[in-house]
């Protein structure tokens, strides 16, 4: 059976939905594990993607485990400071597509960010992507003290969404939005992995391509399916749709055959009959010039006798 889902904007994740920036921010961070600490600077992006998507406190207890707290706070602020400079400095890479997923659905849904970041971190990505202008608004603990749950459903209550999905890539966001009561999908090409999610998309793209088994985003539903991309309905007009196409198609072609076959047969008409023309011309030519000759002839009898 078909499921269908009437939605009205799209809320993403950032890290592991938007881009990858774990090797620009293990470097940021391992700079200041080295400046600021005695600990061997060996984060790695591979390391980070594990990480992400938790808040910054507890981030900075496992990564800076050997401090009290208040010095893992510092530490951790230290290194978001870095790793926005550095953002700037070289942004991440987005995933490929989502430039134009984000153009094509932008046209039908208003576009929010909610993220379990640091203050400032949104406004780097946008400023070092350049894609600002394709969203409506964002939230994350740093500019609230809330939780993804909770920034969710203040973007919700704050643009009067109705239909709300939220597209993440890990076992956090999908236990965010249960708790905040809206559709999870779940972007497969991320660093996280989740159990049941409502809809997998493996690229930023399948938001917005019709795939069988994938999710379908368009101007009215978001439609989810195991088999087909139409409902009974859809897949009865469809059908008439085509069949309409192929009559159509199939007069047209008639048509300009007999209109051919007309204009042959009028070309073919014109050319035999100026052959006759022709013929007939020739015929009382040459009457004409045997008159004369006779009349000549006659005359100069008539001379003679």
């Amino acid at each position: 059976m078909e499921e269908k889902l009437l939605i009205d904007s799209i809320i993403f994740d950032v890290d592991g939905t938007l881009w990858d920036s774990t090797d620009v921010v293990a470097d940021a961070w391992n700079q200041i594990m080295e400046k600021e600490t005695d600990m061997t600077p060996n984060l790695t992006g591979t390391v980070l993607k594990g990480l992400f998507g938790r808040l910054l406190p507890d981030i900075a207890a496992v990564i800076f485990h050997e401090y009290p707290k208040e010095r893992q706070l510092e530490l951790i602020e230290a290194c978001c400071a870095k790793e926005h400079e550095a953002l700037l400095a070289t942004p991440a890479p987005v995933y490929p597509g989502l430039v134009d997923a984000l153009s094509i659905l932008s046209r039908h849904y208003p576009l929010y960010i909610v993220s379990n970041c640091q203050a400032g971190y949104i406004e780097v990505f946008l400023e070092a992507t350049g894609l600002g202008h394709y969203f409506k608004g964002h939230l994350c603990p740093g500019d609230t003290g809330k939780a993804k749950a909770d920034n969710i459903r203040t973007i919700i209550e704050q643009n009067h969404l109705q239909h709300a999905v939220y597209v993440g890539d890990t076992d956090g966001d999908y236990k965010a939005t249960r708790e905040a009561g809206i559709p999870f999908v779940h972007a497969a090409y991320g660093f996280g992995q989740t159990e049941n999610p409502d809809y997998t998309i493996t690229s930023p793209m399948d938001l917005v391509t019709v795939r069988t088994g994938k999710l379908i985003f368009n101007s009215f539903f978001l439609i989810k399916n195991t088999h087909s991309c139409f409902d009974n309905g859809m897949r009865i007009f469809y059908v008439l749709f085509l069949l309409f196409s192929a009559l159509a198609l199939t007069w047209v072609i008639i048509v300009t055959r007999m209109v051919s076959l007309i204009r042959c047969a009028r070309l073919l008409g014109r050319f035999r009959c100026g052959r006759g023309l022709r013929r007939c011309y020739g015929r009382l030519r040459r009457r004409r010039d045997l008159g004369r000759c006779c009349g000549r002839f006659r005359r100069r009898r008539g001379r003679w006798s």
